[in-house]
Order: C-alpha cells, then sequence, then structure tokens
C-alpha cells in the first residue's frame, strides 16, 4: 500500500563480495535486500536451475530433496569487524575456527522459501543482516532444523546459531 501511495522508506542492502584470490569471481560484488546464502541454499538453487524441465512447481523441491539426501557438510570460518559490538566475544571465538555447517545465510527479511521464518528478528531497515547458521549433522538431525524453522522453533536447537551483526567475512 505505501508504494501505491509513493512513500519512501531507506532499507538495508547486503553486499556480497568474493576475496577469494584466483577465484573466476574474485572482485565481484552481488547485492541482496533479501537473503545472502551459503552452503545447501545456494546448492538447491544450482541443482533447481538444471531440472527447468520438471516445472516450475516441483524442481526446487525435489532439488532439495536431493541435496539433502547427499548431506554435504561446507566448512568455514565466520569473523567480525572488531567494531561490531553487536556480536559478542564467546559467538566471536565458536565461529572464527573451522567449522562444518548445512546452511550458512544472511538475511534481511524474516521469511524463506515457502514463508519459513528462518530468520524471525529481522528488520528491513535495522542496519543489521541476520546471520542463520546450522551446524551440519545428521539428515534426520536437519530435517527436524528445517521442520522446527517451520514453526518458527529453531533458534532453540543445539545446532542452530543466530546472529545480528553489520558484517562478517566467511572464509572456506
Amino acid at each position: 500500500q505505501k508504494a501505491i501511495e509513493g512513500k519512501k522508506r531507506v532499507i538495508d542492502v547486503l553486499e556480497c563480495t568474493d576475496h577469494n584470490p584466483g577465484s573466476p569471481g574474485e572482485g565481484f560484488k552481488r547485492y541482496s535486500i533479501n537473503i545472502v546464502g551459503g552452503g545447501l541454499s545456494p546448492a538447491v538453487l544450482q541443482v533447481g536451475n538444471s531440472m527447468r524441465w520438471l516445472g516450475k512447481g516441483v524442481r526446487y523441491e525435489f532439488a532439495a530433496y536431493i541435496e539433502v539426501l547427499t548431506n554435504k557438510a561446507y566448512e568455514c570460518t565466520i569473523e567480525f569487524p572488531e567494531d561490531d559490538v553487536t556480536v559478542d566475544a564467546v559467538t566471536r571465538e565458536v565461529v572464527k575456527e573451522p567449522k562444518r555447517y548445512t546452511i550458512m545465510q544472511a538475511q534481511n527479511t524474516v521469511f524463506m522459501g515457502d514463508k519459513v521464518p528462518f530468520a524471525p528478528n529481522a528488520k528491513l531497515d535495522d542496519g543489521l543482516m541476520d546471520l542463520v547458521l546450522i551446524s551440519y549433522g545428521s539428515r534426520i538431525t536437519f530435517i527436524n532444523t528445517i521442520d522446527a524453522a517451520k514453526k518458527n522453533k529453531h533458534l532453540e536447537a543445539d545446532n542452530v546459531t543466530y546472529i545480528q551483526c553489520k558484517e562478517f567475512t566467511m572464509t572456506p
């Protein structure tokens, strides 16, 4: 309604820059007002995009099943600028060590996919991104975590880390 009335609103924009030396995308910047994902999320998109022959409705769901069955781990470290006071010292220490994840996803919006409140505290205009990390584990643990996310109960799970921050660096 506000857009129709011509009302303006300042919103946050996520900037993602590839700093991997020698990678094909080195220095390339991407922008998002919604989600920047690592791990399973972009893997599902990649597989789903290769299955256009399935049609719009089922290809991403089918791709998600394939990726869950594959149960791949994505190892990385995550660091935050020293001046970002939104991240506590304990969290900084835990995520700066190499760790295996299934999903690493920064969001500006609450919902992902089919209205799953994956980042329930996200706001479009708070100057923060909501980083959701799902630690690697068994397929059943991951499926249970996603089921919990659909009910907005996943933040209670031991394998989920939820961080609100201004900036982070993820290194594979």
